[in-house]
């Protein structure tokens, strides 16, 4: 099987610069070697694309406000209702605050999205399941992130809106994917000790 998964990966390197060749090399015996640090490292990977958000907000704030656009002492109020509110009867762009608010959803749901995701993770890990199979599905929910991100930073209109909520539907189907692979192999080991008695 290890085998296979390794001629399934060199596969891709002709695609990958020759530079890049003893990196992925040495990744990928890595990931043989310890099969289950590939889905682990999605969870760091989560992580990050969760304050992704928060930093470009950060940015977005010192570039058009100044460093003084930014309450450090109390960072959520400029964020929150007053503040908007306060930063639109000045006159500021209503562009820039739905933006500065679209980022702010998108971090927080980053981070809502963070615990189911972990856990289903750790359910794998815990429980033996296939460590390529749920690297896979991690993956797939590490994609739904990126898009959702995306679309919630550009989603100024009702279609980009709804591209947004089709990713996150898409990621958390497949954090429920990664619950049942996590859960498959205990529920028939329970199964079958119970068939026995």
């Amino acid at each position: 099987k290890k085998k296979h998964k390794m001629q399934s990966a060199q596969k891709i390197m002709p695609y990958i610069p020759k530079s890049m060749h003893p990196t992925m090399f040495s990744a990928l015996q890595h990931a043989m070697k310890s099969p289950n640090s590939v889905p682990l490292a999605t969870i760091p990977a989560a992580v990050v694309l969760a304050y992704v958000p928060h930093w470009i907000k950060i940015l977005v704030i010192f570039k058009n406000r100044g460093a003084m656009g930014y309450d450090n002492v109390m960072p959520r109020t400029a964020l929150g209702g007053g503040g908007l509110a306060r930063n639109r009867s000045t006159g500021e762009d209503k562009s820039l605050t739905d933006l500065i608010t679209r980022l702010n959803g998108a971090h927080y749901n980053g981070l809502e999205s963070l615990a189911p995701f972990a856990s289903a993770v750790l359910v794998c890990v815990a429980n033996k399941a296939d460590p390529f199979a749920a690297a896979a599905l991690a993956f797939r929910f590490l994609l739904s992130r990126v898009l959702f991100n995306g679309f919630y930073m550009l989603g100024s209109n009702n279609a980009v809106a709804l591209l947004r909520t089709l990713s996150w539907v898409y990621g958390f189907r497949v954090v429920f994917q990664i619950f049942r692979l996590g859960l498959a192999g205990k529920v028939a080991k329970v199964a079958k000790k119970a068939a026995k008695k």
